[in-house]
């Protein structure tokens, strides 16, 4: 009896140790682009579409999931879609596994307080298998995909509708083929609160050139002259800017231009010995990676653990 017990105890302090999952480089650039509030283009649709992720999410804890809300501005307490979206590997694509809250009300607006969504369970969702999508890189850099066919039921049009998305570092499209005679469908696209148009322009000099953040240390700007020594050579390993995270296999880094263009790395990659590097020889920071994965003028660098 005794030694059953002490193996029983081995088996769960083994199980508490095992180290979570890592992201693979497609979901965590996913998972890096989804978080954000979006609003329909055409503003006498007045559409806001708000996307959260979830922090120690107790319905999938191997995999990243979010809480999406979609409802009119006008009438933002009565959310017309409201859903989770789990993140998984697929070969280089993504798959995008849908469920939908059992008690709508109970996960309305939650979107505005992450924190409260690690308290639901997979108990407390039902899966959406007739929902459920895969996106695949596209060569010019953004993500699309969405459903097989029409097969997502939607009881507000009583149909089954065909579920297309886009999403890149400025905007997400949202499309659902069916609602109306026209086959249309809405669009939205991201809200970029508090930045104005003329904010998007190459940045007058500075003396702050590049701001990075983490979630364990405050926000830090730097200056060309504090890169360029810490440098030497011009060239500097983003291991060497960004602290290692309580989680690391589950964090990755977002890279963003000031033209807010959007580059995200696993952990990993930025520790491994291949780890893409700042090139500060120039007037502003360039990030030097993978084709497809560069940027020029680089702004900041955040680290995000997923599931937190």
């Amino acid at each position: 009896m005794i030694l059953r017990a002490a193996l029983a105890a081995a088996l769960i302090l083994t199980a508490a140790a095992a180290p979570a999952a890592e992201p693979s480089p497609a979901v965590a650039e996913v998972a890096g682009l989804l978080p954000g509030v979006f609003v329909s283009r055409d503003s006498s649709a007045s559409v806001r579409f708000s996307v959260a992720a979830v922090p120690k999410n107790r319905i999938a804890a191997d995999a990243p999931v979010f809480y999406l809300e979609a409802a009119k501005s006008a009438r933002s307490d009565a959310p017309f879609l409201q859903r989770f979206l789990r993140l998984e590997a697929d070969g280089s694509r993504v798959a995008v596994r849908v469920y939908e809250p059992r008690d709508l009300a109970g996960v309305r607006g939650k979107w505005r307080e992450p924190e409260e969504l690690s308290v639901f369970t997979e108990r407390d969702v039902r899966e959406r298998p007739d929902c459920r999508m895969r996106l695949v890189k596209a060569p010019a850099g953004h993500w699309a995909g969405g459903t097989a066919a029409a097969t997502c039921f939607s009881p507000a049009a009583n149909a089954r509708l065909a579920v297309t998305v886009s999403l890149s570092p400025q905007t997400l499209e949202w499309r659902e083929e069916g609602k109306s005679a026209a086959g249309e469908i809405s669009i939205f696209g991201r809200e970029r609160e508090g930045v104005s148009s003329s904010s998007r322009e190459a940045p007058a000099a500075a003396s702050a050139v590049l701001t990075i953040s983490s979630p364990s240390l405050p926000s830090k700007k730097c200056d060309l002259a504090e890169l360029r020594a810490m440098a030497g050579d011009g060239s500097l390993s983003l291991s060497r800017l960004i602290p290692a995270p309580d989680a690391p296999a589950a964090a990755v880094v977002v890279i963003t231009s000031g033209s807010g263009a959007l580059s995200v790395f696993s952990f990993a990659e930025i520790s491994s010995s291949s780890s893409p590097s700042l090139d500060v020889s120039g007037p502003a920071p360039r990030l030097v990676a993978a084709p497809g994965r560069g940027l020029s003028d680089v702004v900041s660098i955040e680290v995000r653990v997923l599931g937190r």
